[in-house]
């Protein structure tokens, strides 16, 4: 591996670090929307394509395709959580039985941002789904601890 590798490899690392923290933890005017997810997965493509750097013949020159894809696994697994229905989040997190896609820390925090109102859908808070599962901000902060 050269040190421009080395250098640029570490740089994807950092912006796929930083892109993860501003989806999970940019505040109240970032909130996303499982229907935010197509756009998302476009962005998370010109970032491996821009990493990539493949030339005229489509051969990659920049970062190896194995190590762009393993820097960007975490945004990958992201985007699941982010496309995964509130409900269906919260369902899988107060499931002992289930083995959810991520751990509960890592859904509150998805809960946390959507752009639903208190990350159910429901205007006001309150409940959703027939009255089963509670999808109040208790809730999602109960899931993150």
């Amino acid at each position: 591996q050269t040190l421009r590798e080395a250098v640029v490899h570490a740089i994807l690392r950092e912006v796929a670090h930083v892109l993860e923290h501003v989806l999970l933890k940019g505040g109240p005017q970032r909130q996303y929307a499982p229907d935010d997810v197509p756009l998302l997965r476009e962005d998370l493509a010109l970032l491996r394509d821009f990493f990539l750097a493949r030339d005229h013949s489509g051969t990659p020159q920049g970062v190896p395709a194995q190590r762009v894809d393993e820097a960007c696994r975490p945004l990958t697994s992201l985007l699941v959580l982010l496309g995964t229905p509130s409900e269906l989040l919260i369902r899988m997190a107060e499931n002992d039985h289930s083995q959810p896609p991520a751990s509960p820390a890592s859904m509150g925090r998805v809960l946390g941002a959507r752009s639903e109102v208190a990350a159910g859908g429901v205007e006001g808070g309150g409940s959703c789904c027939d009255g089963q599962v509670d999808t109040s901000i208790w809730t999602a902060q109960k899931i993150a601890q």
